[in-house]
């Protein structure tokens, strides 16, 4: 677990998405797999100290864990990043749950005094990939393309086995 959120870290995520994605082979389940990347997270310690960036990213993992299902895994697995994993979720599953989760964080946030947005990468596999490493490569992929468009929103897609690629790409 991290020591700072609680939430599991880096190392348990990547164990449970190696289980989540056999587990997905098995039963032929779609899984999604989100990455979050928090915004401009710098200016928070910049401005008001590490120990507030501290508190948001305890608040962040709270509003997280409180919203997804019991079934589903959120992980702290970098200094702002999250990664969030919904076992049997299709890209309409994860676009409710995302964006239920988005309102969560922007609500409870924003009612603290603290303006802090996210970017979040959802790529949904109908089969799974090869890998974990490859699964987080295509999440992150997206989480990038967000920021890149202007920070704060959700970049979805499905993942097409036979191409290898990512198909039906919505921001």
């Amino acid at each position: 677990h991290d020591s700072l959120t609680g939430i599991l870290n880096w190392r348990a995520f990547q164990e449970r998405l190696d289980y989540s994605l056999a587990w997905s082979a098995r039963d032929r389940q779609p899984l999604t797999l989100a990455y979050l990347d928090l915004d401009d997270f710098k200016k928070i310690n910049d401005t008001y100290g590490h120990a507030e960036g501290d508190n948001v990213l305890v608040a962040i993992a709270t509003i997280l864990t409180e919203t997804i299902r019991a079934t589903d895994t959120v992980a702290r697995v970098g200094g702002d990043e999250f990664a969030l994993l919904f076992p049997g979720t299709d890209k309409s599953g994860a676009e409710e749950v995302l964006g239920k989760l988005s309102q969560c964080l922007a609500q409870r946030l924003n009612s603290k005094g603290q303006r802090v947005t996210c970017s979040i990468g959802a790529v949904t596999f109908p089969l799974p990939p090869r890998s974990g490493d490859e699964a987080v490569s295509i999440a992150d992929h997206l989480m990038y393309q967000v920021k890149h468009r202007g920070k704060g929103a959700i970049a979805y897609g499905v993942f097409d086995h036979a191409t290898g690629k990512v198909i039906e790409l919505a921001l």
